[in-house]
């Protein structure tokens, strides 16, 4: 059972982020360590936060990627 209301917080991050980080290499690493931790958690609806920053955005599609590879 995933836990969905996840991406509903892990995009408030986002937004704070978004506004705080300029620099898209300190995001991305950021990002990175958020989204492993969520998804330890068994969150597994962060591509509903697709649209709030295009390094997200990345990082999320190459993820996708990897998951449909491994299947």
């Amino acid at each position: 059972m995933g836990w969905s209301s996840g991406s509903s917080l892990f995009a408030e991050i986002a937004e704070i982020l978004v506004s705080h980080v300029p620099d898209d290499a300190e995001r991305e690493a950021v990002y990175e360590e958020i989204i492993d931790a969520f998804e330890a958690r068994d969150c597994d609806t962060l591509h509903e936060c697709i649209g709030i920053d295009p390094v997200l955005d990345d990082l999320l599609e190459d993820r996708e990627m990897e998951d449909d590879e491994d299947e």
